[in-house]
């Protein structure tokens, strides 16, 4: 039985058809996927260069005032969020390497911020504490139009506050070099980005 040539052309068409639009859409595809990759570099480069340079007024403040500025903490928690948020499309980096390395150096940045935010909160929490704890004595009564109330001030882990002061500045010093750190390892990420 003979195929009528029409009917060979016909399904011809169809599979160059079929071949055709696989490859335009391959080809959309791939285009699609490196302007994902584009921009995610571009808006990661970006970000991290803010933390950089926020890592830098840290370092200043710390070095000038002797503490983590609240506004400089705050304004690197806004970048360590953002810097979450793009987490998810760091699969659109071709290398996998980098996208590790991008992800490891999010969770980097997240526990410099914890500690740090924690350490100063601690600082400012116990000397207030210890303050309190000298200006009162241990047990004070108020008075109250009717009745007494006894008030304990809290206690401090601390026994003063040169103590807590040579615990902040120690730690703050360990908090140096991983600040160094972490400056440098987001340097070369930015770097292995603009390739």
């Amino acid at each position: 039985m003979e195929i009528p040539t029409n009917v060979l052309l016909i399904f011809l068409g169809s599979i160059l058809t079929f071949w055709g639009t696989w490859l335009v859409e391959s080809w959309k595809n791939k285009q699609d996927r490196n302007d994902k990759a584009q921009n995610f570099k571009l808006l990661a480069k970006q970000e991290l260069k803010i933390v950089v340079n926020i890592l830098d007024n840290l370092k200043t403040t710390l070095e000038h005032k002797n503490y983590y500025d609240i506004n400089t903490r705050n304004r690197l928690s806004a970048s360590k969020f953002a810097l979450e948020s793009y987490r998810k499309d760091a699969i659109y980096l071709s290398n996998q390497d980098l996208q590790e390395k991008f992800i490891d150096i999010v969770s980097t940045i997240s526990d410099y911020y914890a500690k740090i935010d924690s350490l100063q909160n601690l600082f400012w929490g116990e000397r207030r504490i210890l303050r309190e704890k000298a200006r009162v004595e241990p047990t004070s009564t108020l008075a109250s139009s009717e009745k007494k109330v006894e008030v304990e001030p809290t206690e401090s882990i601390f026994k003063s506050e040169e103590d807590l002061t040579r615990f902040f500045n120690e730690t703050k010093l360990q908090y140096s070099i991983e600040h160094a750190e972490l400056k440098r390892e987001i340097e070369e990420l930015i770097k292995e980005l603009d390739k």
